[in-house]
């Protein structure tokens, strides 16, 4: 059965609408304290809340366009479903984009040690 020439439901467009803009909400307020604290494991948990409410608000619009939430319980049963990929895909990008900043970082100090090495400079180190 072809369910795009069903009706949606005006509840389905106003759970939506009041989801996404939760979720994105909470996604800002996240960021900005993620960004503004100065406690590092503060910092660290607001940034992977904000991942996880910017995923969820993710499923949460691509669920309202999926043709097959005709109603409540089919918008969050899809909702449900696409924040799970979501949450999943965005955290190995994350992960992806930490473990390459560590290779990078790292392979410039191995860099800046080899180029001092080769200009004779020496390097002491402080206690």
């Amino acid at each position: 059965m072809n369910t795009a020439s069903l009706p949606r439901s005006s509840s389905v467009n106003y759970a939506a609408f009041v989801t996404a803009t939760t979720l994105s909400a909470a996604t800002a307020y996240s960021v900005f304290v993620a960004a503004t604290t100065a406690i590092t494991a503060q910092a660290v948990a607001f940034a992977a809340l904000s991942i996880v409410f910017s995923a969820v608000s993710l499923a949460s619009i691509t669920a309202w366009i999926d043709p097959n939430s005709t109603n409540l319980e089919s918008y969050f049963n899809n909702m449900k479903d696409y924040a799970g990929y979501a949450i999943a895909g965005l955290s190995q990008f994350t992960a992806q984009v930490l473990v390459q900043a560590l290779i990078q970082g790292a392979a410039n100090g191995i860099g800046r040690r080899v180029e001092s090495a080769i200009a004779g400079e020496k390097k002491t180190q402080s206690a």
